[in-house]
């Protein structure tokens, strides 16, 4: 089973399948069918995981939280939109996430 099929068939069952701040996965919804999946989402991990980060890398924003180990902290407005991955370029050693409402 491919991991997208993976994830698919997940999220019809009612899991959510996420990148956890740690980059491994993290699986929410109904807890039964959280337990039910977790064998699978174990032994393709690695595979999955890629797969999560891939389409996190891929969608895009021009508004972005910037975040630095020291505490500095702020909101970039970047024109044109840029993927997580642009935006880690600009900020190195930044934690970023795309403001909601202006990804795409």
């Amino acid at each position: 089973m491919t991991p997208a099929a993976i994830i698919e068939m997940a999220t019809a069952d009612g899991v959510s399948l996420a990148l956890s701040t740690s980059g491994t996965i993290k699986a929410t919804g109904d807890q039964v069918a959280v337990n039910r999946w977790l064998p699978i989402f174990r032994e393709r991990k690695a595979s999955i995981i890629a797969m999560l980060k891939e389409a996190a890398n891929s969608e895009t924003s021009w508004g972005w939280r910037v975040s630095y180990p020291d505490g500095r902290a702020f909101e970039s407005y970047i024109v044109p939109e840029q993927t997580p991955r642009q935006v880690q370029g600009i900020y190195p050693g930044a934690q970023i996430e795309p403001i909601p409402e202006m990804a795409e």
